[in-house]
């Protein structure tokens, strides 16, 4: 298939997508919800940094599609629960991820209202806490996570245009399916057909997260790869 055709499928799929049904199937925003099911009342804001604190340490961990009790986001649920009292959902490198934990709970991101910032924010300042590179994965994720949590709230969280894809696995398999094709370059052909309908525009987080969906793998697939 030539590139253009790929691009045409893959924008044609992102304009039609639900967004709210492409979130919520995801791991973290189900685990998300349950924690606001389970907690009559709760700060927002010590919530979104417990979030981020997981999504920092989430790396080779082993992930449901569903996030039942032994899986990352089913332990995140009983820690976020208890307020980050207890025992960290992370289980493997338990030392460098206790390192990683520590220097951001040291941080001024500790207390920062991180709702109120932006994904690009979000990332420098995790990127300087962390002393890596603001492209590392494990600082281009947390701020999707960010979004997610604010999506359960309801509430408003800007994910910059410019937010770089968070390459984990995943995504190089599906990217390395579609040499010559960035991501940013399916985002905007896909918003612009989906302003032409009247569906809102879609942002790295909401792409992320469809790579992460089942139905972005068959795009991959050896049929489609003629």
């Amino acid at each position: 298939m030539p590139l253009n055709q790929y691009l045409e499928t893959i924008v044609k799929r992102l304009t039609d997508l639900d967004e709210q049904v492409n979130l919520d199937s995801l791991p973290e925003v189900q685990a998300m919800r349950r924690v606001v099911s389970l907690k009559a009342s709760f700060d927002p804001d010590r919530i979104a940094t417990l979030c981020v604190a997981a999504a920092l340490n989430e790396y080779q961990e082993f992930i449901h599609s569903n996030p039942v009790g032994g899986s990352y986001w089913g332990r995140f649920v009983d820690w976020a629960v208890n307020e980050g009292e207890g025992a960290p959902p992370w289980r493997r490198f338990p030392n460098r991820k206790r390192r990683r934990f520590e220097r951001f709970r040291g941080s001024s991101l500790w207390n920062a209202n991180l709702l109120s910032m932006d994904s690009g924010q979000v990332q420098f300042c995790l990127a300087q806490v962390m002393k890596q590179s603001p492209l590392q994965k494990t600082n281009c994720y947390p701020p999707l996570v960010l979004a997610r949590w604010a999506h359960v709230l309801g509430r408003e969280f800007t994910v910059v245009s410019e937010h770089p894809v968070p390459k984990d696995s995943r995504i190089s398999r599906f990217l390395n399916g579609f040499p010559g094709i960035e991501p940013h370059d399916m985002i905007i052909e896909a918003n612009a057909a989906r302003r032409r309908v009247g569906r809102r525009d879609l942002n790295m987080s909401d792409f992320d997260a469809w790579v992460w969906q089942a139905d972005a793998s068959v795009l991959t697939q050896p049929e489609c790869q003629g």
